[in-house]
């Protein structure tokens, strides 16, 4: 924001000032401009009547044609200068150019601090959970050493293994199926239906 406002002060003081001596010079300038131009249309118009006061039928008719502007294809240049701008117009102009450029650098400069910050931030979580991994291990580590301290105080215990037992499986039992029986097959003889007639 600093930067900002010593950018505008700048632009201001370099920007100068529109005198009273401007403005009047100024005038003057116009006047003399109008004055000029006053003269050469008076100056036209006294050869025009000077045309006109002749004889001579045609020049009277291209007197009256230029002064209706009949036929005159040119303009008159209007010869104009500039009005001398304030402070504050200069100022404004300025600042309509480098405006855009100072808050699109502001946004880049304020991008770059927030890109730094999220940097710094990710390095002290790392950091932290560096620190906390190496914590656990010399945690972890002292339990095992407290373990083998406990174990080497002590003298340990034999347990003897009592002998295995075997079980042995008894024989299998054999079934074993009968023969079939075959019986042969008689063939009965249906008897023949009987009809009574009526």
């Amino acid at each position: 924001m600093k930067t900002f406002l010593v950018a505008i002060s700048a632009i201001v003081a370099m920007t100068g000032c529109a005198t009273s001596e401007e403005y009047l010079a100024y005038a003057k300038t116009q006047e003399a401009i109008a004055l000029q131009l006053a003269a050469s249309e008076t100056a036209r118009y006294n050869a025009l009547a000077e045309i006109a006061r002749s004889s001579d039928t045609t020049a009277k008719v291209a007197a009256v044609m230029s002064l209706n502007g009949f036929g005159n294809t040119q303009a008159q240049p209007q010869a104009a200068m500039v009005a001398p701008a304030s402070n504050s117009e200069t100022a404004l102009r300025w600042l309509g150019l480098l405006l855009p450029s100072v808050v699109q650098g502001y946004g880049i400069y304020q991008n770059g601090k927030v890109a730094i910050t999220q940097s710094n931030n990710s390095a002290a979580i790392a950091l932290k959970q560096s620190d906390n991994d190496v914590l656990k291990t010399q945690s972890t580590n002292g339990a095992f050493v407290d373990i083998t301290k406990l174990t080497t105080q002590y003298t340990p215990t034999v347990v003897n293994q009592p002998a295995p037992t075997i079980v042995t499986q008894p024989a299998p039992i054999i079934v074993t199926q009968p023969e079939p029986t075959i019986v042969n097959p008689v063939i009965v003889p249906v008897p023949t239906p009987v009809t009574v007639g009526p």
